[in-house]
């Protein structure tokens, strides 16, 4: 790949809801209930990635995650929100803030009129943030990966049992050699795009984690994620931050409702550990390069659910000579690890809630274990054989990625 000039912009914007436009009080009942009061508000970020003549937009929603019913089509919604910019060269996430608007279609919500006001306002806000970001682009030269584990902080959630399968936070207080139970990623890996001057425009910070503190809260709140973006770009030098969670589908932290104290103590954690993260790569940024695939599924069978079929989509972005994986829904850490390990790229990042929500993505083994995950529900309908067609697609693709330049538009 040849060098290319290639540029950043930022933008962001609130997102936050009128109080009416309730939170999720239960996925099993569909049950929701409106909101008291904001105690921080809820924020879209964009980063725009320009590399000659193509362009990527990232975006980033503090939400717990968006689908078709609840956006009442989501090609219809991808081309609201994006502005003047092709919806395929778009890539929509959500920070899976479970103190946000109830945005999943698990309850009716999405059916009254002030969340239909709320959502057409969210689509008029996140075409202009859009904009914005590419009215501000600038030259970067470097692109700088570091990484740093943090302790304590999260651990898988499914307690398996010969009696089932139990939440790790019914389990008050989390004893310590839960702690030690796999599969886990810990790591907090962050993604800067460097000025000539070793100024950083912009930070990508991936972190695996449920952002369920203030779950349950009547108090809108980005949870940790949110704290995290507010402190970091309380410091200038650190770049414009976006935060892309991770393949959290069954990873919580051992705190789950217990409050802001934590959603902040959670962040400043993730600060400190990346103030001493080491660099483990970094260099020109030789290319942008994007793949999309969808894949088709059934959902299970006895659901009452309104289609039959649903679409997955993934898509790739190659950085220079790493790769970030987007897969939709609630992937497990599992998937993500085995994706890592079967990658060309020595570096590959997997991003979850990414796209069109298609609920939890359970692996094979925990649909034979059970538990909430596995569902069947709104909150979990696809096959069982999902995961396994999801990870061989993803490492098909990022094989193709490595292999040749794509064009950015296409993928072929």
């Amino acid at each position: 790949m040849s060098q290319t000039v290639f540029r950043v912009g930022i933008g962001v914007s609130d997102i936050t809801p009128p109080l009416e436009v309730g939170f999720l009080t239960s996925s099993v009942n569909g049950t929701y209930a409106p909101f008291e009061s904001v105690r921080a508000p809820l924020k879209v970020r964009v980063i725009a990635l320009e590399a000659g003549t193509d362009l990527v937009v990232l975006v980033s929603l503090d939400l717990l995650g968006l689908n078709g019913d609840a956006v009442y089509g989501w090609e219809r919604f991808k081309a609201a929100s994006c502005g003047a910019v092709p919806a395929q060269r778009v890539i929509i996430t959500c920070t899976h803030t479970h103190s946000a608007p109830e945005s999943l279609a698990l309850s009716d919500l999405y059916a009254s009129e002030p969340y239909k006001r709320w959502l057409a306002d969210l689509e008029g806000t996140i075409g202009k943030t859009i904009s914005a970001s590419i009215l501000s682009l600038e030259e970067v030269s470097t692109i700088e990966l570091t990484t740093s584990t943090l302790d304590g902080f999260s651990l898988q959630r499914r307690i398996v049992s010969p009696d089932g399968v139990t939440m790790s936070d019914s389990m008050q207080p989390v004893a310590p050699d839960l702690f030690e139970k796999g599969p886990i990623d810990r790591r907090i890996r962050v993604l800067r795009f460097l000025s000539d001057g070793r100024h950083a425009v912009a930070s990508i910070i991936h972190a695996v984690c449920h952002p369920v503190h203030e779950m349950l809260s009547p108090h809108v709140s980005p949870d940790f994620p949110g704290e995290l973006c507010a402190m970091w770009e309380s410091n200038p030098a650190n770049g414009f931050p976006m935060f892309l969670n991770g393949a959290a589908g069954n990873v919580n932290p051992p705190t789950v409702s217990c409050g802001e104290a934590y959603a902040v103590k959670h962040a400043q954690a993730i600060m400190q550990k990346v103030t001493a993260g080491s660099n483990v790569w970094g260099g020109a940024i030789t290319g942008l390069y994007q793949l999309s695939e969808s894949l088709s599924f059934s959902k299970r069978p006895g659901l009452d659910l309104a289609d039959a079929d649903v679409t997955v989509v993934i898509n790739m972005l190659r950085i220079g000579e790493m790769a970030l994986v987007f897969l939709p829904g609630e992937p497990f850490v599992e998937t993500a690890l085995r994706i890592e390990q079967h990658s060309p790229f020595e570096h590959t990042v997997v991003i979850g809630y990414s796209e069109c929500s298609v609920g939890y993505i359970p692996t094979g083994s925990a649909f034979a274990e059970g538990g909430y995950e596995v569902g069947p529900g709104k909150w979990s309908y696809l096959e069982a054989d999902a995961e396994a067609r999801i990870f061989g697609a993803a490492v098909a693709m990022l094989n193709r990625l490595h292999e040749k330049e794509v064009d950015v538009v296409t993928g072929v």
